[in-house]
């Protein structure tokens, strides 16, 4: 499975995929931050547990079945992006 987790480059576009989860029932959250290093290796690391990269065609099925789906949500300014990368 290809993950697709897009990344916010301004607070904004980061805040305005959290309310799109909010509409579509996503209830709970955590957050935190990790150095800009790891940000690749934990975004493959939850997608390989948890599917955090899954299209929409592919929650489907465990939605159907009664189990959680996640997102994850980045902030990673343009910046910084430009720094380390």
């Amino acid at each position: 499975m290809t993950a697709t987790t897009p990344i916010g480059r301004s607070k904004t576009a980061a805040m305005s995929r959290v309310i799109d989860a909010i509409g579509k029932g996503y209830r709970f959250y955590c957050c935190g931050t990790v150095p800009a290093d790891k940000a690749v290796q934990l975004a493959r690391k939850l997608h390989e547990r948890h599917a955090i990269g899954a299209t929409p065609a592919q929650r489907i099925t465990p939605k159907k079945h009664g189990k959680a789906n996640c997102l994850l949500v980045v902030y990673w300014p343009l910046a910084l992006h430009k720094l380390n990368g």
